[in-house]
């Protein structure tokens, strides 16, 4: 059984692509084992700033330039 996590405990965090309740859910994860859910408020926030900094080193191209 998995005890809950303690202060200042380092866990990992992914998104949960099959969760039916919320499709932004992030999963707190500690030794492969999935302990917990952000807040669907903070899951949001956390994918949507994600995808931001995904756009923000996407480089832009314009017609006939090149890479």
């Amino acid at each position: 059984m998995l005890g809950k996590p303690a202060i200042g405990e380092i866990l990992q965090a992914g998104q949960e692509f099959d969760n039916a309740v919320d499709t932004f859910a992030v999963k707190a994860v500690q030794n492969n084992e999935t302990v917990g859910h952000l807040t669907c408020e903070y899951s949001r926030i956390l994918w949507l700033s994600h995808v931001a900094e995904k756009l923000q080193q996407t480089p832009v191209r314009r017609n006939g330039d090149s890479l």
